[in-house]
């Protein structure tokens, strides 16, 4: 998944694909059940894998393309005005 540091906040998505696994756990005879316990731990591996890859810097050339595409919107903004 890309992240976006402009948007929403990605975390949030996988809340609620966590809460959607739960959900699905309570319907009867769904075949592959997975325990509450292991779906917990499964929830927190996942937060935590995410929450660290949120967290790094972008790559420099990303940044460069992000500075460069602000670059030409204030260009943009400032010829509109």
């Amino acid at each position: 998944m890309p992240r976006n540091r402009t948007g929403p906040c990605p975390l949030q998505t996988l809340e609620q694909t966590a809460e959607m696994t739960r959900r699905d756990q309570t319907k009867p005879g769904k075949a592959g059940d997975i325990p509450p316990n292991v779906s917990e731990q499964i929830d927190e591996n996942l937060k935590r894998l995410y929450s660290d890859a949120a967290s790094e810097d972008l790559p420099p050339s990303l940044m460069e393309l992000l500075d460069a595409l602000r670059s030409q919107d204030a260009q943009h903004s400032a010829g509109d005005q």
